[in-house]
């Protein structure tokens, strides 16, 4: 069945390829196609623009229509991304695999933002609960598949994706559910005398929501928001609270062990704009965040980072450059296993604790050239500087043909890079100076027709990783840069206005990866299958709005047959359903409902660690529903 789903998708999605060659009819109004939802972004580029003609493969997702079909959170709606495959880790924590590439602790290979601001610390090894943010407080979600590291810097590795939150929404919701899950959220914004301002906050409790299915958690989070502009004035805050306590399988004759996983996360950006236009501005900026995790192992750290960036038009030359420099302070952070064997000889035992400076900054030059009205050249590079580890210069070169206004043809050649984590630098007791930046090198070809009821996207890749960090032996031995993976593969979207009240988005991604890494070792140079990535992914959602008071939606998500060194995993379909109504006496007030895995099928996430003899895999598979009751002011 899953096979026979697969290949009907593609055989769809390629007979829309072929459709759309057929010239359609010349006196079909400019201005319809106009009028179709225009997807800016500016994390491509730095300067809004439509995301089909940015350079690289971005993809916009929209918070209404995430919600009606079906996602309860930021991290539910991600699935809907070609090439795209999330997961849980045993905690709950939101991990992501971009095109078929697993990363070990979770984390490291896609940087989030929330509105822009970096909120994560990657160095530590663990996952942030920020995409699990309500779904009611997203305006849109902005994905870059491939490295962005060229305009983002550290950890855009093989993606990055930004959360913006709402600034036009005056609403309370509740909602209640499976697993004992309470939540409530709510929203404010408004404009008083030339201050424009706008606040989200959420709150959730639960007994044993978004945990494996073996086990039950007591889970509490707070999340909250706020955006103030007063001129060329900017201030932006976000906080995250998370606390969980669950109890682990005990040993045999033991009794269990309650475990207690907590995370606090602020950061603040301050930022003063000089505007001469919309492709004229010149703005500096600070940001602080902190971030407190607490779980077998501490972590409690702290960035500072200052700049100013620049957009500057001048002829056919849209120029963007951008200088940083700061830097991230440890205060106290335990390796994993820190009281481990004695080390080598000439090595000193692994401390409990390690705490750091890490300066850093960065250089950023861009030109995007408008060869001529239909092709653009974008070239750019990024210096960082890391003072204890090294410097990198990561390259970027883009092609864009808009060859009219429904065909656009995009080529793109970008690098991105990794720090090593903290236990990757530290696991031998001492700063390692055997491991270096990991690397990603991407080629990329993307093709868009966009008609006024039907978008369609057909995208290529390869991706080559020449130097992957893997453990040299057993902890406290340290690491360095051994291991290759390659990734190729293809990823096709439809997006169609069915009927004027139905729509419907579907695509299919297909990936080939090959990894040297975990076991069994290969010798250098060797690769073989990867750590449960799918081969194959695919989504298909349909939203229905019969009439003014109803809105129907469901996602199906396909996830392929996954392989390891060690074992095979089976995919899984996912069924998402959602219906919302807003009645008739009080249109503001509507109620919404929604079903996950309707299917009760068994989802399965595998989680690997590079000494690991064996891909885990938890049981994500229980069916859940909730029921949501919002007000609009």
């Amino acid at each position: 069945m899953k096979d026979l789903w697969i290949a009907a998708c593609g055989a769809a999605l390629a007979c829309a390829c072929a459709t759309a060659s057929a010239q359609e009819a010349e006196d079909e109004a400019l201005a319809e196609l106009l009028d179709v939802i225009a997807e800016e972004t500016d994390i491509a580029t730095r300067s809004r623009q439509n995301a089909d003609y940015v350079p690289g493969i971005v993809s916009v997702l929209s918070g209404d229509e995430l919600r009606a079909l079906g996602a309860r959170n930021a991290l539910d709606a991600l699935a809907l991304v070609p090439g795209i495959e999330i997961s849980r880790d045993d905690v709950g924590s939101a991990t992501l695999r971009v095109r078929g590439l697993e990363f070990f602790f979770n984390t490291g290979n896609v940087k989030v933002l929330i509105n822009g601001v970096d909120t994560s610390f990657q160095i530590s090894g663990r996952n942030s609960a920020l995409l699990l943010l309500p779904i009611e407080l997203v305006d849109r979600i902005e994905v870059i598949r491939g490295p962005g590291a060229s305009v983002h810097g550290d950890f855009a590795f093989t993606g990055l994706v930004n959360v913006v939150t709402r600034t036009d929404r005056k609403a309370v919701a509740i909602e209640a559910g499976s697993g004992s899950a309470r939540s409530a959220n709510a929203s404010w914004s408004g404009n008083a005398g030339g201050l424009a301002f706008a606040t989200n906050v959420a709150a959730t409790t639960s007994d044993r929501y978004d945990v494996p299915h073996t086990g039950e958690a007591d889970e509490r989070r707070a999340y909250g928001d706020f955006h103030a502009k007063w001129r060329g004035f900017s201030l932006r805050g976000i906080a995250l609270d998370r606390e969980q306590e669950r109890f682990a399988a005990p040993a045999p004759g033991q009794a269990p062990r309650l475990l207690r996983n907590t995370e606090d996360v602020t950061a603040l950006e301050a930022r003063y704009e000089i505007e001469r236009g919309p492709e004229q501005r010149v703005s500096f900026f600070g940001t602080w965040s902190n971030a407190s995790y607490v779980s077998a192992q501490r972590f409690d750290a702290h960035r500072i980072r200052w700049g100013v960036d620049a957009t500057w038009r001048h002829g056919v030359h849209l120029l963007l450059g951008q200088a940083t420099f700061g830097g991230l302070s440890i205060e106290g952070a335990q390796l994993p296993g820190a009281a481990g064997p004695a080390p080598p000889p000439g090595r000193p035992r692994r401390p409990a604790f390690i705490s750091d400076h890490l300066p850093a900054w960065s250089l950023l030059l861009q030109d995007s050239i408008d060869l001529t009205p239909k092709w653009t050249l974008t070239l750019g590079a990024r210096f960082d500087v890391l003072d204890n580890l090294d410097s990198r210069l990561t390259p970027r070169a883009a092609l864009v043909w808009r060859a009219n206004e429904r065909h656009t043809l995009k080529a793109q050649y970008a690098e991105g890079f990794r720090t090593p984590l903290l236990v990757e630098l530290y696991d031998s007791g001492i700063a390692n100076d055997r491991v270096d930046f990991e690397l990603v090198r991407t080629r990329e070809l993307g093709y868009i027709y966009r008609h006024p009821k039907r978008v369609l996207r057909a995208t290529l890749f390869d991706a080559d990783l020449p130097n992957l960090i893997n453990p040299t032996g057993p902890p406290g031995t340290g690491f360095s840069n051994p291991g290759v993976a390659a990734t190729r593969g293809a990823e096709l979207e439809w997006n169609e206005h069915l009927t004027p009240w139905l729509t419907m988005v579907a695509n299919v991604s297909f990936m080939d990866t090959e990894d040297s890494r975990g076991p069994p070792r290969l010798p250098p140079g060797q690769t073989a299958v990867g750590f449960g990535e799918a081969d194959a992914l695919a989504n298909l959602g349909l939203v229905a709005r019969p009439n003014e008071r109803w809105t129907i939606g469901a996602h199906w998500n396909h996830v392929g047959d996954r392989a390891s060194p060690t074992r095979e995993f089976d995919g899984y379909d996912a069924l998402a359903l959602s219906v919302e109504h807003s009645f008739a006496r009080v249109p503001r007030l509507r109620l919404r409902a929604t079903l996950r895995n309707a299917l009760g099928e068994d989802i399965t996430h595998p989680i690997s660690a590079p000494s690991a003899a064996q891909v885990r895999v938890l049981d994500y598979g229980e069916r859940l529903g909730f029921v949501t009751l919002e007000y609009a002011f």
